[in-house]
């Protein structure tokens, strides 16, 4: 069993480039991800979106996309005092956050050598690389790097 986490998410430029994104989106992978988007205008809502909840002046509710003939579903709201609320914040504030490397940021420039983590040509071990590597299978090479340094190839054959 994957453990389930839950993300509230208020503001889309805060989560727009990040590589978490991909699973955030895709609500048909089970990654063990929950997302509310509270964005308050339904229009900013990802295409993704299977159930959508309203909760304002006029009614609380909420629609799932293409069910129940899309009919609006009352429901009543608990209420919560706010102390509760400061402490699981408090609470929640410690846990540390471990950023995963590909949502590091891309190098504005790289060196061929670089790219190869090679300190000199020397290290480029060419002639190893000649006798080893097979043109039938593969012309692999490698023309950049992505976020988080993970080297980004292409392949022409």
């Amino acid at each position: 069993m994957i453990p389930q986490y839950v993300m509230i998410i208020t503001e889309p430029s805060l989560i727009e480039k990040e590589a978490l994104l991909r699973y955030i989106n895709n609500s048909d992978k089970m990654v063990g991800i929950t997302t509310l988007f509270a964005y308050g205008d339904i229009a900013k809502l990802p295409k993704s979106c299977k159930t959508i909840i309203q909760s304002d002046d006029s009614r609380t509710g909420y629609y799932i996309k293409n069910k129940n003939a899309n009919k609006f579903i009352p429901f009543t709201l608990d209420s919560l005092d706010v102390n509760h609320i400061h402490l699981f914040a408090s609470k929640l504030s410690q846990l540390p956050i471990k950023r995963d490397s590909r949502s590091l940021g891309i190098v504005d420039r790289i060196s061929f050598l670089q790219m190869y983590r090679a300190a000199n040509v020397n290290d480029l071990n060419i002639e190893n690389h000649w006798d080893n590597n097979n043109s039938a299978k593969s012309l692999s090479a490698p023309v950049g790097v992505m976020a988080g340094g993970e080297v980004f190839s292409l392949d022409i054959h």
